[in-house]
């Protein structure tokens, strides 16, 4: 089966903040960025898992930005 996208996002630093947060708890991720090159404000970022992580990623996905509060 292939990957799942738990998040799309138009920050591509929290993106990369997540996905930092998941791979710290092992689990495998990929972060593809399909914003405009020229037109930086155009575009997502979208986060993937494999199917057997997705309840997990969404469990830490839930909890990010609580620690900082």
């Amino acid at each position: 089966m292939g990957w799942i996208k738990i998040i799309e996002t138009n920050d591509r630093f929290k993106g990369e903040l997540i996905a930092a947060k998941l791979r710290e708890s092992n689990i495998v991720c990929q972060l593809i960025d399909k914003k405009d090159s020229m037109y930086v404000m155009l575009g997502q970022v979208e986060l993937y898992v494999q199917p057997e992580d997705v309840e997990q990623a969404k469990q830490i996905i839930s909890t990010f930005g609580e620690e900082e509060e």
